[in-house]
């Protein structure tokens, strides 16, 4: 009997979590950067370059098993 009652119970939370599952769309935007100084030591001096990027991202979601992502991202460093 018990089984029984934790298998109902089982169905009926699995076919309420398929239930409650639908089409989602996400997108999201960062920006980041590096600004440094200039360093020296044993007679040498570095000036690294500042450097700044950013990526945009856009995510869909279908259903449990179907969806696609898309991503853009620049640096100019690369």
């Amino acid at each position: 009997m018990r089984i029984t009652a934790l298998l109902s119970l089982c169905l009926c939370a699995a076919v309420l979590a398929c239930a409650a599952a639908h089409a989602e769309t996400d997108a999201a935007a960062s920006l980041y950067g590096a600004f440094t100084g200039t360093t020296n030591g044993n007679g040498t001096v570095q000036s690294p370059a500042n450097t700044a990027g950013g990526m945009i991202e856009v995510r869909h979601i279908s259903n449990l098993l179907v969806g696609y992502e898309e991503t853009y991202s620049y640096n100019r460093a690369n």
